[in-house]
C-alpha cells in the first residue's frame, strides 16, 4: 500500500523561460506521483528562498517573468509557516547550486519544521565564471546541513559538496532523463532523411559574447555538408526564447525545421531524432534520456561532467575548440558507433532509474 501524503510543497527555477529548467521541475513531480500518493502538490519559484536581490537582478525578474521573491512580500515568517503546513518540502532540481539563488535566507530555512529534500540538484561553473563568494558556499553548506535528504545530478557536482565537507549526498542523476512524453500536432519528418536534432545555448552564458557566432558558423558548415552528403534533415531544438537569433542566422543558409514545443512535446522530438548536436546541458540530457546519440558543445563544467558521467567525453568539443572539421569527424564517429552507445546508454539508464527510485524511498522512510 503507498503511503498518505497530505501535501508537498516544491520549490524550483522557473518553468517559463527554459525548457530544460521545466523538464526538470515535472520530472521531479512526476517520479514523486509514480511512488507516492500525493494529494496536494505546490509549486514555488526557489527564488523565494533567497536572502537577497543582488542589483540588476530584479530588471532581469521581470524580463523573464519570474514570480519575484514572495518572501519579500508576504514576510519570511508567514512563509516559513505555509511551508510547515506541508508534509515534504523538495528543493530542486536543477542547477541550484551557482550565483542566482544564493546565499539562501537562513533566518527562513531555520524556521522550516517540515523535512527538506534536495533533489537532484546541480553546481553551474561557466566556463570563464568566478567561484562562488564564500556567502554563498557557506550558504549551500547550511542548506545541506537543514535537509534530511540532499542528491545531485552528477559527479562533479558531488566533489563540489565533497570539497565543502558535504558527504552524505546521494549521485541520482538527472531527473529529466525519465521525463514523459507528448506527441506535438503538425509535426513533420521527412521519411529516408537521416534527422539531426541541434541546439545552440544563447542565455548568457559567461564566454557568449565571445564564442557565440563562431559557434553558430562551424555548425552551419557541418550541417550544410551533412545535408549535402548524408540527405540530412536538421531540426532545431529550441530550449529559450533567446535562441530566436540563432534561428534566424541559421535559417539564412540552411533548410531547417524549428521545435518550438513545450518541454513533454520536445522530449518526443528528441526520441525521433538519430542524432543530437546540443549545447545546453539538457539538450545532452533528452537525447540520452530517450537513448539518442550526442555530441556535446561545452561552455560549462556541467556539460563536460554529464558527458563524463554517461561514458561520452569523447563527444565533447570545448566551445573554445570548436570548428567544423572536427565537428563533423565526430558526427561520423558517433553515427557509425550509434547502435553500440543506444545498447550502452539503455544499460545506464536503468542504472540510473534504479537510484532514482532508491532515493524516493528513502523520501518514503520519513513520512512512514
Amino acid at each position: 500500500m503507498l503511503p498518505k501524503i497530505t501535501n508537498v510543497i516544491h520549490f524550483h527555477p522557473t518553468t517559463k523561460y527554459n525548457v530544460g529548467d521545466a523538464a526538470v521541475t515535472y520530472s521531479v513531480k512526476e517520479l514523486l506521483s509514480r511512488y507516492l500518493e500525493i494529494s496536494r502538490y505546490t509549486s514555488m519559484d526557489v527564488s523565494d528562498l533567497r536572502s537577497q536581490i543582488r542589483p540588476g537582478m530584479f530588471k532581469s525578474l521581470i524580463e523573464f517573468g519570474l514570480s519575484g521573491f514572495t518572501s519579500k512580500v508576504i514576510g519570511d515568517s508567514k512563509l516559513a509557516r505555509i511551508i510547515n503546513q506541508y508534509d515534504l518540502c523538495v528543493i530542486g532540481g536543477g542547477g541550484l547550486y551557482n550565483w542566482w539563488f544564493f546565499p539562501m535566507n537562513h533566518k527562513l530555512l531555520n524556521s522550516i519544521d517540515t523535512p527538506i529534500i534536495l533533489y537532484g540538484l546541480g553546481h553551474v561553473g561557466n566556463f570563464g565564471l568566478k567561484m562562488l563568494p564564500r556567502a554563498h558556499l557557506k550558504s549551500i553548506i547550511a542548506l545541506n546541513k537543514r535537509a534530511k535528504l540532499s542528491s545531485v545530478r552528477d559527479l562533479e557536482t558531488y566533489e563540489f559538496l565533497r570539497r565543502l565537507n558535504i558527504t552524505n549526498v546521494q549521485v541520482i542523476g538527472d531527473p529529466a532523463m525519465f521525463l514523459e512524453k507528448k506527441k506535438p500536432s503538425g509535426v513533420c519528418f521527412e521519411k529516408g532523411k537521416v534527422k539531426i536534432g541541434l541546439n545552440i545555448a544563447c542565455h548568457d552564458w559567461e564566454l557568449q559574447a565571445e564564442y557565440l557566432d563562431r559557434v553558430i558558423n562551424e555548425c552551419q558548415k557541418t550541417c550544410k555538408f551533412l545535408i549535402d552528403n548524408l540527405d540530412a534533415q536538421i531540426v532545431y531544438l529550441q530550449h529559450t526564447p533567446n535562441e530566436t537569433i540563432v534561428i534566424n542566422e541559421l535559417s539564412k543558409k540552411l533548410p531547417i525545421q524549428v521545435a518550438n514545443y513545450s518541454a513533454h512535446e520536445l522530449n518526443w522530438i528528441y526520441s525521433n531524432l538519430d542524432l543530437v548536436i546540443g549545447m545546453q546541458l539538457h539538450s545532452a540530457i533528452f537525447a540520452f534520456g530517450n537513448c539518442i546519440p550526442v555530441i556535446n558543445i561545452a561552455y560549462d563544467l556541467k556539460n563536460s561532467s554529464f558527458m563524463k558521467l554517461i561514458g561520452q567525453s569523447d563527444k565533447l568539443i570545448n566551445v573554445r575548440n570548436v570548428d567544423s572539421e572536427r565537428l563533423t569527424e565526430t558526427v561520423y564517429r558517433t553515427l557509425n558507433n550509434s547502435k553500440e552507445i543506444k545498447l550502452d546508454f539503455r544499460k545506464l539508464k536503468n542504472n540510473f532509474w534504479q537510484k532514482q527510485v532508491s532515493f524516493i524511498n528513502d523520501i518514503q522512510s520519513l513520512i512512514c
